[in-house]
């Protein structure tokens, strides 16, 4: 009899886990195509503050390898950037994209040796998205993803799709605490 209720609590605890995943998953979708979100990063992004004295802007693209989902969502919007050509262009300088895997520390450092100005956040799994972006603001580097909810964890813009039409999401109060002037 006990060994039935085990296996009954059992299952009822694995159904629990499969109707949640979809949820789960669900959360970090990336809804927006990727030549959608990359327009809509250089016009979201041209309204703030630049970066100083600079010949390019470098786009950092932030990414797990060992997470399909991360990789083929960074390499499907580091494509649309460089499919953009010249038209790829931030605070009217030209965009240069570097991928940047994401890893447990050292992200702050990583960003400064590549010289990023701005990073895209892919979706993640395992790392605090907050941390990424404490790592980012030491760096002083403006954040940007298609992950709705990393933006209220502190990511500092993002796009996704609501209905038919693309939506900017802004955290105000991340551009506020990096110092970013959104015009």
């Amino acid at each position: 009899m006990r060994y039935c209720l085990r296996l009954i609590c059992a299952f009822v605890l694995l159904d629990c886990v499969l109707l949640a995943a979809p949820v789960l998953v669900q959360a970090q979708d990336v809804l927006l195509p990727a030549d959608k979100q990359a327009q809509l990063m250089m016009s979201v992004l041209g309204y703030t503050s630049g970066h100083g004295d600079t010949d390019e802007v470098v786009l950092g693209v932030v990414y797990q390898d060992r997470y399909r989902a991360s990789r083929s969502a960074a390499e499907a919007f580091a494509q649309a950037v460089r499919a953009m050509g010249d038209k790829a262009r931030i605070w009217r300088l030209p965009v240069r994209v570097v991928m940047i895997e994401a890893g447990e520390t050292g992200m702050g450092d990583r960003l400064e040796r590549a010289g990023v100005s701005i990073a895209y956040v892919a979706p993640l799994r395992g790392i605090d998205v907050g941390e990424v972006q404490r790592a980012a603001s030491r760096a002083h580097v403006s954040t940007f993803t298609a992950v709705p909810d990393y933006v209220e964890r502190g990511i500092m813009a993002g796009a996704t799709l609501r209905g038919n039409r693309p939506e900017v999401l802004l955290n105000l109060a991340t551009a506020r605490a990096d110092g970013r002037v959104v015009n």
